[in-house]
């Protein structure tokens, strides 16, 4: 199923999963880190997840969707997010593959940064061995 990286944030101000949520974020991450690189719009919504595990932030998932919702009225942030296209395949295997990376990162230069880390294939490849 196609869909863009706005639809999938839409549908966690619906019903936040957390689970969910991890699995999507470090799918499409990888798909950026493989190419060296950070996309800083997901760092952005990786310090959100960051929050629920702060017992100081009283994180519920109606503050999270709504500070997801915040996210997505920011006009830029709302264009990458449209731009960003994915297919999902699943089940049994949850995959989401980005599908234009490449015009993504040459159309919103200034929200990528170099990485050189681990891929997120990687990590779990070491789980494995």
């Amino acid at each position: 199923m196609k869909k863009t990286l706005f639809d999938i944030l839409d549908d966690w101000t619906l019903i936040f999963d957390r689970a969910s949520m991890e699995i999507t974020l470090n799918e499409i991450s990888d798909s950026f880190y493989k190419r060296k690189v950070t996309f800083l719009l997901l760092e952005d919504l990786w310090d959100l997840l960051e929050m629920m595990d702060d017992p100081l932030e009283f994180m519920t998932d109606v503050r999270m969707s709504h500070l997801i919702e915040k996210q997505l009225r920011d006009e830029v942030k709302e264009k990458i997010a449209k731009f960003l296209q994915v297919e999902i395949s699943g089940p049994p295997e949850y995959k989401i593959e980005v599908l234009n990376a490449e015009e993504t990162m040459a159309k919103f230069p200034s929200w990528f940064k170099e990485y050189d880390g681990m891929t997120w294939d990687d990590a779990k490849s070491s789980l494995f061995d």
